[in-house]
């Protein structure tokens, strides 16, 4: 009865002439001569201290892949690949003190479709303690570089009785890094102090503007001022955010002080007599209101009224 090798997919039944012979191990040489693959799917795992390469499919939970001591993987490395369509994560835990390049924290891939690699260090102890290095992934996608500077004004606006603010600015795009083509949107974030984060714009490649406005509707102005933080996130092709965005710290004015109405003259004139007395005016500096004029003529006994 045939059987199958999960490791390969080929069906081990002996090859009946010399060209099946032939063309079997030259389909199955590279197999047999890779890394042996372990597939994981939506459960945690174990991972053994062999070099290998580990699928794992994550569609209804987050799989817990424990390596290794980082001392028995010497010059070897486990390759960890996210299968495309994938929901949750792989996590990559450390055993007994070990470190993934230089952090003690659990390694999260949790793009579909991408991978990690990882090498046990030459100077590890057996014993624990050692650090896996992360291998560069010469096919990965670079994070985007962060904006240069950029600008943040805040801006006021009386409506009815109350007074409203946003924020207007403009970012120094990082055009001659050379991952500049994979800086795919840019997130304007406006933090007060104690929160919540609200989301002022989003710029997106192709960007045929650097300047940013918003957001809208505008924020009610309360009757205190008000500091916090402008941060820039950028984002590559999959989402990811770069580490260290640029920020700039504002603070809103309190909204007596930041409502500034315009004024008019207000003015009456009222011509007490005829020529030669000359008019008497009284200008008023007061609230915006119509540009009003207010005329009385006034006439002698016995003198007929001009019209």
């Amino acid at each position: 009865m045939n059987s199958t090798d999960e490791s390969n997919g080929f069906v081990n039944t002996p090859p009946r002439t010399l060209a099946a012979l032939i063309l079997w191990l030259l389909l199955a040489a590279p197999l047999l001569a890779g890394d042996p693959i372990v597939n994981v799917t939506n459960q945690n795992s174990g991972l053994a201290a062999v070099q290998q390469i580990v699928q794992v499919g994550a569609t209804t939970k987050d799989c817990v892949l424990t390596m290794p001591l980082d001392g028995t993987m010497v010059g070897k490395t486990i390759k960890v690949i996210l299968a495309a369509g994938s929901t949750h994560h792989a996590i990559l835990s450390w055993s007994q003190g070990d470190t993934g390049n230089g952090s003690n924290s659990p390694y999260h891939l949790s793009v579909g479709g991408l991978s990690v690699t990882f090498m046990g260090t030459p100077t590890a102890s057996p014993l624990g303690n050692g650090d896996w290095k992360l291998v560069p992934d010469p096919y990965a996608i670079p994070p985007a570089p962060n904006i240069l500077s950029a600008t943040a004004n805040v801006v006021y606006t009386p409506w009815a009785n109350a007074t409203y603010y946003s924020f207007s600015g403009s970012v120094n795009l990082p055009m001659s890094d050379h991952n500049y083509s994979h800086l795919k949107r840019i997130h304007i974030l406006w933090t007060p102090v104690g929160g919540p984060a609200k989301e002022i714009d989003v710029l997106t490649s192709p960007f045929s503007s650097n300047i940013f406005a918003g957001p809208i509707p505008a924020i009610l102005q309360g009757t205190t001022s008000l500091s916090g933080t402008v941060t820039f996130l950028c984002e590559n092709d999959v989402a990811d955010v770069t580490a260290n965005p640029f920020t700039i710290q504002l603070i809103v004015a309190s909204s007596r002080a930041a409502l500034v109405l315009p004024t008019t003259n207000l003015e009456f004139t009222t011509q007490l007599g005829l020529p030669p007395f000359p008019p008497n005016r009284l200008s008023l500096l007061t609230a915006p209101l119509p540009h009003l004029h207010s005329r009385q003529r006034a006439t002698r006994a016995g003198c007929p009224s001009h019209h």
